[in-house]
């Protein structure tokens, strides 16, 4: 019998409004956090003043402490463009070490997965069926640990499109690298947010694609 994947339905309550994620149901309060920050309802955890996770139910229950912020339409959201300041620096060696360590997981025949580097060094990985819950499931980590997303590194095994680069903009986070490849616009976006991007990266010749300064790249 082949190998089937887990998929479930999870509701979140959030101030009144409902989400819901057919997703890999486990690392709830990460997509929790990651999704609402990652579409700009929320600006950080601190935002929060309580969540319950009922896992049974597969039920998410969460209060802000001044209220969800206003949706943007997708409109919005790409043309509110301007780079992102950091100063990380970490060369291609380490991308390629990283993708190697954390992407290739042991449920990765038929998930999504993502990985993400924290300021100090620490990695985490994330699988799901969804590869923008298994992003949000990162992102959110990262906000609970409190990081500071401009000198995180995201990996990703999928394609970096641009509802992905929009997550790692809302976020903060400056560098983005797959093992697949950009869409044109994603790169557009990215030369515009100050965000690095890299293709490939688990082979041999890795690409750049936009901002290569922070990996010590020629241009």
């Amino acid at each position: 019998m082949s190998r089937l994947m887990s998929e479930s339905l999870v509701t979140m309550r959030a101030d009144g409004e409902i989400f819901y994620f057919l997703c890999t149901a486990e690392a709830l309060r990460e997509l929790a956090y990651g999704h609402l920050i990652s579409s700009h309802r929320i600006q950080g955890v601190d935002m929060v003043a309580q969540i319950d996770i009922n896992e049974t139910d597969r039920l998410i229950s969460l209060k802000t402490r001044f209220g969800l912020m206003a949706p943007l339409a997708l409109p919005e959201r790409l043309a509110g463009f301007y780079p992102l300041d950091s100063n990380i620096q970490l060369p291609v060696a380490r991308l390629k070490d990283m993708a190697a360590e954390t992407l290739d997981g042991k449920r990765s025949y038929g998930t999504h997965a993502v990985s993400i580097m924290l300021p100090g060094g620490e990695l985490a990985c994330f699988e799901d069926v969804g590869r923008h819950n298994a992003m949000d499931k990162a992102i959110g980590f990262a906000a609970l640990q409190k990081a500071d997303f401009s000198r995180c590194a995201i990996l990703i095994t999928g394609r970096v499109s641009t509802e992905m680069l929009l997550k790692a903009y809302a976020a903060g986070v400056t560098i983005l690298a797959t093992k697949r490849y950009p869409s044109d616009l994603a790169i557009e976006l990215a030369k515009k947010g100050g965000i690095t991007v890299v293709g490939q990266i688990s082979t041999d010749r890795p690409e750049v694609y936009t901002w290569p300064d922070r990996l010590g790249a020629d241009r």
